[in-house]
């Protein structure tokens, strides 16, 4: 559970400073593929560790 507690808390501060970038900031760099590609890998993470099975490393 505490593990989950910080991928949403990570999650959550990831999100927030790319939306306040998006609004408030003005550059070449696109907001919305940061936000997606962070999706993606934490699908991707997700996925890996579920085939792999329960980790030594888990605490």
């Amino acid at each position: 559970m505490k593990k989950l507690l910080y991928i949403v808390a990570v999650a959550a501060l990831f999100l927030g400073q790319q939306v306040v970038q998006g609004i408030f900031m003005s550059d070449n760099i696109s907001n919305l593929s940061h936000i997606i590609g962070g999706l993606v890998g934490a699908a991707s993470g997700f996925a890996l560790a579920k085939e792999q099975g329960p980790s030594s490393h888990a605490g």
